[in-house]
């Protein structure tokens, strides 16, 4: 937390968070990242970074779910550190519109939501342009949101093997 609100202090710029998040391939996540990259389908990749994400870190809770329109993956604080959580959770749901579009092949687009609980900081029009998605504050959770149908999109990068050796991998850390 130290190391983020030091360059947050540094910077000008509410945006750095999400160019932060756009830095970090997904395989560069270890087997979480390549487990996501391999799974089957799109809601697959995203059901592994709901149900494995504690093997990466323990910062934040993460869960994914299902509404009438869509498929949500929600992230909630575990540090209690309330400026820490939103940075995390800004670089981590720009990860994670990342992971989408490499599954999809093209930017997300606005089809895809982006929520975040705290209301919008100074130059938030830089933060929403970091972003593919649409985005919301003062929302009542933290997630990335895709439309339902997408749970099934098949991954063009699903590898069976790889996909259970990471999932296996996750489960033992």
């Amino acid at each position: 937390g130290v190391l983020f609100r030091n360059y947050d202090r540094c910077v000008n710029d509410c945006a750095w968070t999400a160019r932060l998040g756009s830095q970090f391939s997904i395989a560069a996540h270890g087997p979480l990242g390549f487990a996501a990259l391999s799974a089957p389908t799109l809601g697959e990749a995203l059901e592994v970074m709901g149900t494995l994400y504690a093997s990466r870190s323990t910062a934040m809770t993460v869960r994914t779910y299902a509404t009438d329109t869509h498929y949500r993956l929600q992230l909630e604080d575990a540090t209690g550190l309330p400026d820490f959580a939103r940075w995390m959770t800004e670089a981590i749901l720009k990860i994670i519109e990342t992971l989408l579009a490499t599954v999809l092949g093209h930017p997300v687009g606005k089809n895809v939501l982006i929520s975040f609980m705290h209301s919008p900081p100074v130059g938030s029009e830089r933060l929403i342009a970091a972003y593919d998605a649409a985005v919301i504050f003062d929302a009542p959770e933290n997630t990335i949101a895709v439309p339902l149908a997408w749970r099934q999109l098949p991954s063009p990068l699903h590898d069976e093997s790889v996909y259970r050796a990471n999932v296996i991998r996750c489960r033992e850390l």
